[in-house]
């Protein structure tokens, strides 16, 4: 009687592990759907990003749909917050710049976020920043531009996405030069997109944001400095950003306006379903350095560069510590 429990229990417990094989190989179906969660208004580069993933990515994961849903607000923190709330079953992921938004999100917002919530399969898109004005102002240089600040009140304004790395550099940068803040006619925006619409437009002086995603309006704006010493191949001859305020003032700021566009899951998908977290992973980096995906992200002037998860993670977590090192000077 015991040896034929013994064979029961050994078929069921047999039966078990293969069904629970077979549901993680055949993860995912045509018949899944995925959600790809981007937490800025369409039109801005992170948005534009995400849909290329969502455009392409099908045809790596077994023809599962995969759609964008855009769930802007507080500079990105309801999206995450929104993001996190969501099945931890694989069905939905998120796009956002992890650094510096989503690490301000955590950082800033009352919102239940955690940086260990979050699982960085991939740093897809590193950007440095551009200071630019609208192109019919008079300002040539960076010095230009932040004398007019200092000296005349009120009459310059900047676009910003508020809580953003761009938005604490532009603080920190004002400190270092002592020009009070309010000088500054602060605009906030809740994208990339709009952002920079509002100096191609003249409605906004300047804004610092990301240089490639400013290329479409290069004929539409004066590039007064960048933020790497390396430059922008759209910008060539654009000085550094640091370099200029060495130069000028003797002061430099800590880089923190520099985005990194990232494809993040949940820690929770993560761990609970490892062998279709893998699954996502190869499938992602198949799309990733496939020859129609490159096309496709070469003509739309986004980036695709395959991190990994533990580089991706190693640089993510450098930028959140530095986030944190700086986060109470909003509030100064």
């Amino acid at each position: 009687m015991m040896s034929r429990i013994r064979i029961l229990v050994a078929i069921l417990f047999s039966s078990m592990i293969a069904w629970g094989s077979a549901s993680a190989a055949d993860w995912p179906s045509k018949n899944d759907k995925i959600t790809i969660v981007v937490p800025f208004k369409s039109g801005g580069s992170t948005d534009r990003l995400g849909r290329s993933i969502a455009q392409y990515l099908p045809e790596h994961l077994n023809g599962a749909a995969v759609t964008v849903v855009n769930k802007p607000g507080a500079s990105g923190a309801v999206g995450a917050s929104w993001f996190l709330q969501q099945p931890d079953d694989g069905s939905t992921f998120l796009v956002t710049h992890a650094v510096p938004y989503l690490a301000n999100n955590i950082l800033l917002s009352n919102l239940p976020l955690k940086w260990s919530d979050f699982e960085f399969i991939n740093v897809q898109w590193p950007q440095t920043s551009l200071l630019f004005v609208n192109k019919n102002e008079p300002y040539k240089t960076a010095k230009e531009l932040f004398e007019t600040i200092r000296n005349e009140p009120g009459k310059v304004s900047a676009s910003i996405l508020q809580g953003s790395g761009a938005h604490l550099q532009l603080l920190l940068m004002m400190d270092a030069l002592k020009i009070p803040r309010d000088n500054v006619r602060w605009v906030t925006f809740q994208g990339g997109g709009p952002q920079r619409s509002a100096v191609a437009g003249g409605n906004v002086t300047f804004t610092l944001t990301a240089a490639k995603g400013s290329k479409g309006i290069a004929d539409k704006i004066t590039p007064l400095a960048i933020n790497s010493k390396e430059g922008h191949s759209a910008f060539p001859g654009v000085p550094h950003l640091n370099t200029v305020l060495k130069a000028e003032y003797g002061v430099t700021v800590p880089p923190v306006a520099n985005t990194f566009a990232s494809f993040i899951s949940s820690s929770a998908f993560a761990n609970k379903h490892p062998e279709r977290f893998k699954t996502l992973v190869r499938g992602y980096r198949e799309m990733l350095e496939s020859e129609d995906y490159r096309a496709a992200v070469k003509k739309g002037s986004l980036g695709a560069v395959w991190t990994g998860p533990k580089r991706s993670k190693e640089i993510l977590d450098e930028g959140f510590q530095t986030m944190k090192k700086y986060a109470d000077t909003y509030d100064k």
